[in-house]
């Protein structure tokens, strides 16, 4: 079952209708919306999807300092950057992460939280259900790892108010 869901992810991702941004990019964090002051950007590219910048060289690992995440519809899209914090030398049954940016995108508008006093992860062990939360002056929003840290799930509350939402990892 996990497979077609993820195919169909790819063919909505490649047919370019989905959160991910099908042009090349550098992944990073950019201000493209300029600051609303508190750690956050907003914005939109205008066609009611919002863009999370997706990079094409990144792929999947749950592991890793940049996952890329959208729904199955592609309305809602993920981009979130972490340090990940266990020692080279040393085996983590729970790897720590330092939180450092993330990208949401829903229902066509886009906010981008790169304040870390705005950011907070928590690992579990083996990472399997990680928590991340991420905080705009009126909405809060959780990112709830599932399926044993392959996939997450969103959702807001407060200022906005929906999900949870299914995301799976995005490929180009």
């Amino acid at each position: 079952m996990r497979i077609p869901l993820l195919l169909l992810a790819i063919a909505v991702a490649v047919m370019g209708t989905g959160c991910g941004s099908t042009g090349e990019t550098d992944g990073g964090i950019t201000d493209d919306g300029g600051t609303d002051g508190d750690g956050t950007v907003d914005g939109s590219d205008g066609d009611g999807v919002a863009d999370c910048n997706f990079d094409p060289g990144v792929t999947w690992n749950m592991l890793g300092d940049i996952l890329q995440m959208e729904s199955q519809d592609g309305s809602t899209c993920v981009w979130l950057q972490r340090e990940d914090l266990c020692p080279s030398d040393m085996i983590c049954k729970a790897h720590p992460f330092d939180f450092q940016a993330i990208r949401i995108g829903h229902d066509g508008s886009l906010v981008e939280i790169v304040d870390p006093d705005k950011l907070s992860w928590s690992a579990t062990h083996h990472n399997w259900s990680d928590t991340g939360e991420a905080r705009t002056e009126d909405t809060t929003y959780v990112l709830q790892g599932v399926s044993f840290g392959q996939a997450y799930e969103i959702t807001a509350s407060g200022g906005e108010n929906w999900g949870p939402v299914h995301l799976d990892p995005w490929a180009p």
